[in-house]
């Protein structure tokens, strides 16, 4: 296990450790916050799930997750976002949901058709 310099903290773009106290980080360049004295007043210091949270408040990531990779095991975590209204998530919620029972349909009637087709060959 690794432990964290008390005189550096990670770069908020690239990650890397950056000696404190510095203006921008050495590595990509990014400005990194105002009085970076201390790692103790860094934003995120203590708070493993800042970076996390801070994505999951980006509704576009949000909407990647829900339609794109996870379907509706990411309801709880746009549930869990603050990038959207209570009306918004709940109107997700129901559309994913649809979502994926039409894409379920769609691929139940490629399979049967499919399946007819290898019936009819074969006879």
């Amino acid at each position: 296990m690794t432990s964290r310099s008390v005189d550096a903290l990670p770069c908020p773009r690239c990650r890397r450790e950056v000696a404190l106290p510095a203006s921008a980080c050495p590595y990509c360049g990014d400005a990194l916050p105002p009085g970076n004295l201390s790692a103790a007043s860094h934003p995120s210091f203590g708070r493993p799930g800042a970076s996390w949270r801070q994505m999951i408040d980006q509704p576009w990531v949000v909407l990647l997750l829900l339609f794109g990779v996870m379907g509706p095991l990411a309801i709880p975590v746009l549930w869990k976002s603050r990038g959207f209204s209570a009306w918004a998530k709940l109107g997700l919620s129901i559309a994913v949901i649809v979502y994926i029972a039409a894409l379920g349909a769609a691929a139940w009637w490629a399979v049967t058709l499919a399946w007819e087709a290898i019936r009819r060959a074969t006879l």
